[in-house]
């Protein structure tokens, strides 16, 4: 679930029968200038996309 796009109310249904919630937080580190913006929070394997955290670990 993509808190963002939903109303209170249905976030408030959906922890009901829930047990836990994931909310990605990011840390910033120093590259320097040849790397791009958001290295650390990128990677090929999408553990970044909210919607396939809550496919995989939905029951």
């Amino acid at each position: 679930m993509q808190l963002q796009l939903k109303t209170w109310q249905l976030v408030e249904d959906y922890l009901k029968a829930k047990t836990g919630i994931i909310i990605p937080i990011g840390s910033t580190e120093q590259h320097g200038p040849t790397t791009r913006r958001c290295s650390d929070g990128r990677t090929d394997d999408g553990w970044h996309d909210p919607s396939k955290i809550d496919r995989k670990h939905a029951k």
